[in-house]
């Protein structure tokens, strides 16, 4: 399968199912898997159902690499995790091969964290933060007194940098990962 299997590795898990954590403990043992709960590579398993997505919210710390295995096959709420924080999603029932699969892909990402908002600019920032409240093309053409080609550019570069296609994703992704960007968001009205 992989070299997981022949090496030791550590991992925490995080699961508020005393049965379901053992067994996966178990999984996690039989590729060389040793449970310690420091350790920066985290499974968390969403049960009860939203349980990842709940403290997923709460966890901000960059150093922690997430893999959430959730019984939830939902499109959607897979994405959710990820803009959380979610390394890695395993959707659906939990099978050795799946856990090999995460790891093997984490290794990939060579174990970090995607940061794509630290390649926007200010001035992207700020254009996110206006699409973001909801306002249109026209409206953030105003605001910034520019044309209408610069808002398209800039917005085309945004979703592109952000590796999306879509304002409403790019309005999820601000709420998810720059609301906090800065501590009063209207004083970015003002800097434009």
């Amino acid at each position: 399968m992989s070299g997981f299997e022949k090496q030791s590795w550590n991992y925490n898990l995080l699961c508020e199912i005393v049965p379901i954590r053992d067994m996966v403990k178990t999984q996690l043992f039989g590729l060389g898997g040793n449970y310690h709960s420091s350790s920066l590579l985290c499974f968390i398993v969403d049960l009860p159902p939203g349980f990842a997505l709940q403290l997923l919210e709460t966890q901000k710390d960059s150093e922690s690499h997430y893999i959430v295995i959730t019984l939830n096959k939902c499109l959607e709420y897979c994405e959710m995790l990820e803009l959380q924080g979610a390394s890695v999603v395993i959707s659906g029932m939990l099978a050795e091969k799946d856990l090999v699969e995460a790891l093997n892909l984490l290794s990939c990402r060579q174990v970090t964290r995607d940061r794509r908002e630290s390649s926007l600019t200010p001035t992207e920032i700020r254009f996110l933060y206006l699409i973001s409240k909801g306002l249109t093309n026209q409206q953030i053409e105003q605001i910034c007194s520019t044309t209408p080609q610069y808002i398209r550019n800039a917005t085309s570069r945004i979703l592109s940098k952000l590796q999306i296609t879509h304002r409403s994703e790019a309005i999820l992704y601000f709420w998810g990962h720059l609301s906090n960007y800065n501590s009063n968001p209207d004083e970015l009205d003002e800097d434009i």
